[in-house]
């Protein structure tokens, strides 16, 4: 075998791979009810507050992270539940560790300096990210009025 040949099947090796990992994660994802985004904000306002807008956009970042559809994400859903279906080779857990270094840095950037508690549910991770957004936007409006 040259090195051509054996290039070409690492590369159908690794898209066999992806595409088993996309099919079985589909398949699992349909143990989740569809929630519909008015849905979601509505069950995310009974515990938490923040800007509609802002709601879904983060909803929708945690569903790509994590390669489903954002309608299968509900404001309850725990990461515990999530990985019982999700978790394919370590994609979940390398989903879930890229959100918790990007809510580190978010947190870090805004100066929050509680010690970091990874959110248990979906709902608590995007409140986190709000709270954080909206203390960097204030520390940024902050800086811009003082000069």
């Amino acid at each position: 075998m040259t090195l051509n040949s054996v290039q070409l099947w690492i590369v159908i090796g690794a898209v066999a791979l992806a595409g088993l990992g996309y099919l079985l994660t589909r398949r699992h994802t349909k143990h989740f009810p569809d929630m519909s985004d008015d849905d979601f904000v509505k069950a995310f306002k009974e515990k938490y507050d923040g800007p509609e807008q802002l709601i879904i956009k983060e909803r929708r970042a945690i569903a790509s992270k994590l390669g489903i559809p954002s309608t299968k994400l509900t404001p309850e859903q725990t990461f515990i539940e999530l990985g019982k279906y999700l978790n394919f080779l370590g994609s979940y857990n390398l989903a879930i560790g890229d959100l918790e270094e990007e809510i580190s840095e978010l947190l870090e950037k805004a100066r929050i300096r509680e010690p970091y508690r990874m959110a248990t549910t979906i709902g608590e991770l995007i409140h986190q990210t709000i709270i954080a957004q909206q203390m960097l936007n204030e520390g940024r409006q902050s800086k811009d009025s003082h000069r």
